[in-house]
């Protein structure tokens, strides 16, 4: 028979011997009436056997040790269930912080996507939460001026080249005359007057046709930039990352920030690349010293007690906001969670 058994037994005995007790103080119904003080009495003994009685459950019946067993229940002992050894839980250790300060995530690669030309809005591609690629296509814009403008170019360019052809043909004939004059002027039949205009036609061709070549590289360099600008009527993603807001509509005016107007948009979303996420803290200048770079940091959301990420340390920046007396800290997470989102507060505790 175990311990516990045993001073539950001793416990029921106890109570009985109590009860008899009890019953041997009882009056008998003529003497409960014989005097006040005798009521007085006998109610204080019942009193005294109740709280006795619970003493005894309590310390023989429940989860909490009594005094024989106290050092019993201080110890990790296993406890045996139906044959089985249950471990009691390992005891909890808590991780102690130096310091502890609330932030914010940030992104440091985040991007408002504009056009570099402007025009009107075509098509927009992509809408709020969608995830992109970088060089994924994010809206057109109305390119029938530029298509006109390239197809312009492209007609310059072969007029040119047909030019050259022609130039190519005339100097090649003036050569040839100027070879068959040459023999005839050593022969006698042409005179040098001649020989020496045929050379001065031949030299003109030959200017022309170097000018003629030279327009050529103009006209392939307005065909580039004509096709660079119509290329720029497809606006497309910069980097990899998460549409967040979309500013512009189909049909709407787009430009450049510095062409924009009142009424024009001058950008077609906003990209945030999720893989650049970190928290930045602001810590009183006062306890400052007790972080440093590369130390290690425990961060927890505010939105989600149940996560917790490993950090570090990453940038201590060199100034000191004068108003608040506070030192912006930067903070690199080594794991990322996909609920994690820009300016999303957070808990940072340093370790």
């Amino acid at each position: 028979m175990s311990e516990f058994e045993q001073d539950r037994n001793g416990s029921l005995r106890s109570g009985a011997e109590l009860g008899k007790k009890l019953d041997s103080l009882s009056l008998s119904g003529a003497q409960r009436q014989d005097s006040r003080g005798t009521r007085f009495r006998r109610s204080a003994v019942s009193v005294a056997v109740l709280l006795i009685l619970s003493l005894l459950g309590y310390w023989g019946f429940g989860d909490t040790p009594g005094p024989g067993n106290k050092a019993e229940a201080s110890q990790s002992q296993p406890i045996p269930d139906g044959g089985k050894t249950i471990q009691p839980p390992a005891p909890r250790t808590e991780v102690v912080s130096k310091l502890e300060a609330q932030g914010f995530v940030t992104a440091t690669r985040v991007a408002t996507v504009s056009s570099r030309v402007m025009g009107v809005v075509r098509d927009v591609l992509v809408e709020e939460g969608d995830r992109v690629v970088s060089g994924q296509t994010l809206a057109r814009l109305d390119d029938r001026q530029a298509q006109l403008a390239l197809g312009l170019a492209a007609s310059s360019l072969e007029a040119i080249q047909a030019r050259i052809k022609t130039a190519e043909v005339d100097l090649k004939e003036k050569n040839l005359d100027f070879q068959r004059e040459t023999n005839l002027l050593d022969k006698g039949f042409v005179s040098e007057i001649t020989v020496n205009k045929t050379r001065n036609q031949v030299e003109r061709y030959e200017a022309s046709l170097e000018q003629l070549q030279a327009d050529l590289q103009v006209a392939r360099l307005q065909v580039r930039q004509q096709e660079t600008q119509l290329d720029d009527h497809v606006i497309k993603a910069p980097f990899a990352g998460i549409v967040v807001d979309t500013s512009a509509q189909a049909g709407e005016v787009i430009a450049p920030s510095a062409a924009g107007g009142g009424f024009t948009r001058t950008g077609i979303c906003t990209i945030v690349d999720m893989s650049s996420l970190e928290v930045m803290v602001e810590i009183n200048e006062q306890m400052i010293s007790q972080i440093e770079g590369g130390q290690p940091v425990q961060i927890q959301p505010l939105a989600y007690r149940d996560i917790l990420l490993a950090g570090q340390v990453d940038k201590i920046l060199p100034r000191v906001n004068l108003a608040k007396g506070t030192v912006e800290v930067r903070i690199r997470m080594h794991d990322l969670d996909p609920r994690i989102l820009p300016d999303m507060g957070v808990r940072v505790a340093f370790l």
